[in-house]
């Protein structure tokens, strides 16, 4: 069905007045601080998810803020508070192929990004009793939240980690090369022996993925 050429041309007029009048309300220095902060949250989503595919473990001490709640979870689970810092052999994590940032939403100080991983691996449980287990999916959709303050964005209380098979690859091969006489080794305890095969049992699963 075609539409009628004058009403066509009247909804035209009508959505430029209407995109004028914004243009009026809002100075041109209040459009372009809006600009900058739109840029600078995806700027720094875009760098937290690059950082932790590629396997830095400590990129949340730049770059997230954790919630009094958060942070009262995180106390509990390591009293040390190592929240900041990921050790990819015991913390919670994905192992993903790829990475998409479908959106960033942004309302006022908060913002909200969508991101979409290929995920091959999850994990259960926690410290020494954690487990990869095989599950693939093609579309992981991944809510991150931001919050703005002090001039500049940070990732608030941020999801387990997504990392790359090839990024954890090359972690574990790096970790048991260091440890590569400690079966050897008359002083190992039976912890650090229970540790070793741990590794060579999860390099194992890592490995059969592709």
């Amino acid at each position: 069905m075609r539409m009628n050429s004058s009403l066509t041309n009247s909804w035209l007029r009508i959505i430029i007045k209407i995109v004028l009048a914004v243009s009026v309300l809002l100075p041109p220095e209040s459009i372009f601080a809006n600009l900058q902060k739109e840029t600078a949250a995806r700027e720094v989503v875009e760098r937290f998810c690059e950082a932790e595919f590629e396997g830095v473990q400590d990129i949340r001490f730049a770059l997230v803020k954790f919630s009094p709640a958060r942070k009262v979870q995180e106390e509990r689970r390591d009293s040390q508070f190592r929240g900041f810092v990921k050790t990819w052999e015991v913390d919670p994590l994905m192992v993903v192929v790829s990475y998409r940032i479908l959106d960033i939403i942004i309302q006022g100080d908060r913002a909200i990004a969508t991101i979409s991983y290929e995920r091959l691996i999850r994990t259960e449980g926690d410290l020494g009793k954690r487990q990869l287990i095989r599950d693939y999916k093609a579309e992981d959709i991944v809510k991150i939240n931001l919050v703005y303050k002090d001039e500049k964005w940070r990732i608030l209380d941020p999801p387990d980690p997504r990392i790359s098979r090839k990024a954890i690859l090359a972690y574990y091969k790096a970790k048991l090369d260091r440890m590569a006489t400690i079966l050897d080794n008359p002083k190992t305890s039976e912890e650090q022996k229970q540790s070793y095969r741990k590794l060579i049992g999860d390099l194992t699963i890592l490995e059969a993925e592709k």
